[in-house]
């Protein structure tokens, strides 16, 4: 997993159970050579509990070497923003944070589907795609 991107993925309370879904998701359809680092940003209150992160854990799978968890504090300060808006002030100060060209936010509720295609996220030139549709 040297290569490829990081992924980013802020989660709350209500939302651990759909983050657990994406985990699963990432390791049925990202191929090996897509996934770099995996950070998973805690955003919840009073944080995820042991139990909460070993299952998380688990459902990444063979991709579970590659994640780490963070919390708020670990970026950023967002005191003065709540809710959706310190969701998005995380996911752009999280840069500091990447070791990869890219990295691809995506919120708790975003799963795969399918595997994404060579170049869905990044061209072939190293340009970084937001593909719509």
């Amino acid at each position: 997993m040297a290569s490829g991107l990081t992924w980013v993925s802020v989660v709350f309370e209500t939302e651990v159970a759909l983050l657990e879904l994406q985990a699963r998701s990432m390791s049925r359809f990202l191929p090996d050579e897509l996934v770099s680092s995996i950070l998973v940003i805690d955003n919840s209150g009073k944080g995820m509990s042991r139990s909460a992160k070993e299952s998380l854990l688990i459902s990444y799978g063979r991709l579970a070497p590659a994640v780490r968890i963070l919390v708020p504090g670990d970026i950023t300060n967002v005191s003065g923003a709540t809710g959706w808006r310190s969701q998005q002030v995380l996911k752009l100060c999280v840069a500091a944070k990447v070791d990869t060209k890219h990295y691809v936010a995506l919120d708790a509720k975003n799963h795969f589907v399918a595997a994404p295609r060579p170049g869905h996220f990044v061209s072939p030139e190293g340009r970084p795609r937001a593909p719509f549709g």
